[in-house]
Order: structure tokens, then C-alpha cells, then sequence
């Protein structure tokens, strides 16, 4: 994902958990900590996209002193702010003023952001990119490697640790919210056990998989 898109799907995502998070009142207001907790990004990337809706008049931030964090101390949705989010999510394939189309970024029928998107006919699923991981591909690997453990040909503590690196994944796809840095941080350990089974096709190929998440 590009740096422009990065930003672009960051600002939608912190945009929609103020939203969720004040019920869409313009009274409520959003701790910038617990806006922290949720979005999972880097301190700079959350106050950038804050500082963002704010100089577009999608919210409104009080910031910490000078040198402090990035991150509003609190932060009130606008008017402004409210609407635009209906707009986005009352036509989530469409993009709004300041926003990419939804579907391209959070989940439009729940709490949940950064998960698999629910649209069109009930049931159907898609998976979507979250910043610069994306989940469709987390999912190809897994699978993948599912079918080719048995020939990995690795010595035990290794393979031990990356069965447990495999698992720490696959409960984190099954989370309604799943988290980022865990799944990244399981996958680059899973990478380096791999790399001691480059003797086989298998680690070989695994290690390729890998190579198309962005770690």
C-alpha cells in the first residue's frame, strides 16, 4: 500500500472508532488513550490522522503540551463529522469528501475495524488490507502451510516454535478484533524459523508467501 493510501485508510479508520466510540454525539467525547487502544497505530500515524479531521472540521482535539505525545488528550466528533460518516456508511462502496470507500478499509456492519468486511448478500465475506497487512494473504499462507508442514523437515525446537507461532495466527483470525502487531510480530518469527528449512521446496515456498505480507 502506498504512503498516500496508508494515510487515506488510516484517517477512515480512526475516523469510524470516534465515531462507534461517542455513539455518534457530538457531546460524547473520545479519550485520545482508549482511541489508542483501539486503532492500533503508531502514536504519530493516530495524531496525524487527528490533526487531519480536525483541520477538516470532522472533529475537534485539545491537544497535550509541547513534547508530549502526538496523540489529543480528547476528541469531540463535529456535526460535519457525524454526517460524513453516515454518508459512508449508508453507501460504503462509495468514497465521501475526505474518505475512501469503506468496504476498502473497516468492517461496515459492526464494531469491529480492520476485519473481514460483510457485504452485499448475508454471509459473503472479503478480506481487506489493514495499513500495510493484508489479511487475505495472511490467510493464503496459512493455508499453505497447513498443506505443507509435514515436509518442512525441521529440527524440533524449531518446529515446535513455529507451530506455536502458527497458532498465535490462527487466534488472531478467529478474534472479532484481531491484533496487528501480534499477527505481524508471530509471522516474522514464523519467517525466521522457516528460514532454517530452506533445504526443502516447502520452506522454500512458505518463505516466498511471506514475502507478499508486507512484515
Amino acid at each position: 500500500m502506498r504512503d498516500i493510501e496508508r494515510r487515506r485508510a488510516n484517517r477512515l479508520r480512526v475516523m469510524r472508532a470516534i465515531f462507534d466510540m461517542s455513539g455518534g454525539s457530538e457531546d460524547q467525547q473520545v479519550l485520545g488513550q482508549e482511541l489508542a487502544a483501539q486503532v492500533e497505530l503508531a502514536p504519530q500515524e493516530l495524531g496525524d490522522a487527528c490533526h487531519y479531521l480536525a483541520g477538516e472540521g470532522l472533529i475537534e482535539e485539545a491537544m497535550p503540551d509541547m513534547g508530549a505525545s502526538p496523540v489529543p488528550y480528547w476528541i469531540n466528533i463535529t456535526h460535519q463529522g457525524i454526517r460524513e460518516m453516515e454518508q459512508s456508511l449508508e453507501a460504503p462502496s462509495e468514497p465521501t469528501r475526505h474518505f475512501p470507500p469503506a468496504v476498502s478499509v473497516i468492517n461496515v456492519q459492526g464494531n469491529v475495524i480492520g476485519s473481514a468486511i460483510q457485504s452485499g448478500s448475508p454471509g459473503a465475506q472479503q478480506e481487506v488490507s489493514v495499513g500495510d497487512l493484508d489479511l487475505g494473504d495472511v490467510r493464503e499462507f496459512l493455508n499453505q502451510f497447513d498443506a505443507q508442514a509435514a515436509d518442512l523437515d525441521l529440527p524440533s525446537p524449531a518446529a515446535e516454535e513455529l507451530a506455536a507461532d502458527i497458532d498465535t495466527v490462527k487466534a488472531q483470525l478467529r478474534s472479532p478484533k484481531p491484533k496487528l502487531h501480534v499477527i505481524r510480530e508471530s509471522l516474522i518469527s514464523a519467517r525466521a524459523a522457516l528460514e532454517v528449512a530452506t533445504g526443502s521446496a516447502a520452506g522454500v515456498g512458505l518463505l516466498e508467501l511471506l514475502k507478499h505480507i508486507h512484515l
